[in-house]
Formats: C-alpha cells, structure tokens, sequence
C-alpha cells in the first residue's frame, strides 16, 4: 500500500479508510445494524492486513462502542504502540 502524509504533522496514513460507524452492539438498540465485537474483529484484521491504518471513528458512533471495538481488537494484533507519544501538532 502507499501511504500519504497527512499535512505536514509527518504521519503517514493509507489512503483507504475504514469507516467504523458500523461496530457496536446491537443488542442496546441504537443503532441495531452495527455488528459486535466477534463480527467486527475480522474486518478490522483484514483491514491492517491489507496495510490500512487510516479508521474514520467517533465517539458517537454506537455511544462510544465503536471506539472500544476498534481499540480491543488493535490491542489484540499489537497494533497499539508501547507508548502513544505526543500527539501530532495540528496544521497551521
């Protein structure tokens, strides 16, 4: 995969997202198309296989459920790094 830096903060993203809008937990009801944890690991492995690691999420997506899945799965392939670092300084 090619990468693309991300303005200047020096990051280098795929240009492929995965939109993860649709991981939560159906069984709270809102909304009730997301996909679980187990459904939902699969294609974030695939994701990071193919070399993606670009993950349009929000904590509104699934009340904050999305962000959980998409953490314990990266946690689980050691796709987290030791230690976050500083964050990125945004774009004049």
């Amino acid at each position: 995969m090619r990468y693309v830096k991300l303005g200047n903060t020096g990051l280098d993203i795929s240009p492929i997202a995965l939109g993860c809008m649709t991981f939560g937990e159906p069984s709270r009801g809102y909304p009730t198309w997301t996909l679980p944890e187990d459904e939902s690991r699969p294609l974030i492995c695939q994701a990071v296989e193919a070399g993606i690691n670009f993950f349009d999420t929000a904590n509104a997506y699934s009340e904050g459920l999305s962000d959980s899945e998409l953490r314990a799965t990266a946690a689980s392939i050691n796709m987290l790094p030791a230690s976050p670092g500083p964050a990125p300084k945004p774009a004049p």
